[in-house]
């Protein structure tokens, strides 16, 4: 019925230590999971949680695997290190495009700021001043240091 039209999409790994092990135990889970869902059954929900469980003990392995394999890899070259954690987008904080141009400065935030407290002011200018009311508390205690420091 309707015209076929070409598109392109891009696979993007979840993470760059995610293998076919790691995609085939995913696979195996939601299996799992999708046969709870149809059956309710307490065993089938058993057999669910307990390879959820084991999922996210091998991606924590496999990350972990990835990472020591990695700085063991370039242990004796500090800069092709840096180079390889920079490269992973996000890593270390900063994503691997540096930004165009600054569009927030600090001298933005300082006008932007002074001009909220000039809003403030302004609005609760016309406002009556707090009233305080005072109270009769005695501090009761055996300590007579804080009986020095609580008694007015």
């Amino acid at each position: 019925m309707l015209p076929l039209r070409k598109i392109s999409t891009r696979q993007k790994p979840i993470a760059v230590w995610f293998d076919a092990d790691c995609k085939q135990h995913r696979r195996r889970t939601r299996l799992a999971e999708r046969h709870y869902r149809r059956s309710r059954e307490l065993n089938d929900r058993l057999e669910w949680v307990a390879r959820q469980r084991s999922l996210h003990h091998l991606y924590h392995q496999k990350e972990s695997d990835y990472w020591e394999n990695l700085v063991t890899q370039h242990k004796d070259n500090p800069k092709r290190l840096w180079t390889s954690f920079s490269s992973i987008s996000g890593l270390l904080g900063r994503t691997s495009r540096s930004p165009s141009h600054q569009t927030f400065s600090a001298e933005d935030f300082l006008q932007m700021l002074m001009q909220k407290i000039d809003n403030l002011c302004a609005s609760t200018a016309d406002a009556p001043p707090p009233q305080y009311s005072c109270t009769e508390f005695k501090f009761k205690s055996s300590n007579p240091f804080l009986k020095l420091i609580f008694t007015v």
